[in-house]
């Protein structure tokens, strides 16, 4: 199938694919010898004209909707139940959705959890979590609402993860959200 031959939603994601890789490009913890990168999934949706973006830590995701928005040609109005065209252009292909997905490994899960209750005393006496499945089970000491994995996710979505091997606290954070004034350790940070 040549280039003439591929939908516009085909077209559009490996555009999107190419910008990634060399938005994102890989990343050496020399010090370590270990190389780390981030792997973008670029796929089309389950319905026409949807990318949808999936990746493990590394970048935000307001990072990659960054370099990703133009892609998009509009948006849905649901004020007026209508999807408008208000981002169509000519000089790239385009989808009616993006849409960028951020994961976390188990293993920057549980180190968060750890930074965490070390940081907030309302969590010390909780149990720590030792497995994925652990992070759902609730505690009302912090909040009834809360468990692990949502108190990590709330740490994490916005710290760069790419080479990460930990979350730390931020000793230069000042003043913000109590999830704030948490940064990724790479290499041999503590």
């Amino acid at each position: 199938m040549n280039e003439k031959q591929k939908s516009s939603q085909a077209l559009c994601a490996k555009a999107i694919r190419e910008e990634l890789k060399q938005a994102f490009p890989n990343w050496y913890a020399f010090e370590r010898y270990v190389k780390t990168y981030t792997k973008f999934s670029v796929r089309g949706g389950g319905y026409s004209s949807t990318v949808n973006i999936f990746w493990t830590d590394g970048p935000t995701t307001s990072q990659v909707e960054e370099i990703t928005e133009k892609y998009q040609y509009g948006h849905f109005d649901g004020m007026i139940d209508c999807y408008e065209f208000s981002n169509k252009r000519n000089d790239i292909p385009q989808a009616k959705f993006v849409f960028a997905k951020r994961e976390y490994s188990e293993d920057i899960i549980l180190k968060t959890a750890k930074t965490a209750q070390a940081n907030y005393g309302d969590l010390a006496e909780i149990k720590m979590p030792e497995t994925k499945e652990d992070l759902s089970i609730s505690f009302s000491a912090f909040s009834e609402f809360m468990n692990w994995h949502q108190l990590t996710w709330k740490i994490l979505r916005n710290i760069d993860l790419t080479g990460a091997v930990n979350v730390i606290r931020d000793e230069k954070f000042v003043s913000g959200s109590m999830f704030e004034g948490f940064k990724a350790a790479r290499g041999d940070e503590k």
